[in-house]
């Protein structure tokens, strides 16, 4: 994955639920629009966390995505 760095679970988890829960319904449906869409919000909160998230989102990677999104999830 492309900006490792950048792309953790502890770095996903940093977003708002809402940010989180939006780009997962997207990956999950495989709505490439919607993803963009997710991850062009994300980007005006966090420039680099978005801008490492859209080449994963433009590279398709979505299986990927959705294993990092999911561990970001707290146990119930």
């Amino acid at each position: 994955m492309d900006g490792a760095s950048t792309l953790s679970a502890e770095r996903l988890r940093s977003l708002s639920e809402a940010h989180r829960r939006e780009l997962h319904e997207a990956l999950a449906a495989g709505h490439v629009r919607r993803a963009h869409a997710a991850v062009e919000k994300i980007r005006l909160d966090d420039e680099p966390l978005g801008a490492a998230l859209l080449v994963e989102v433009q590279a398709f990677r979505f299986d990927e995505l959705l294993t990092l999104l999911e561990r970001t999830e707290r146990p119930r």
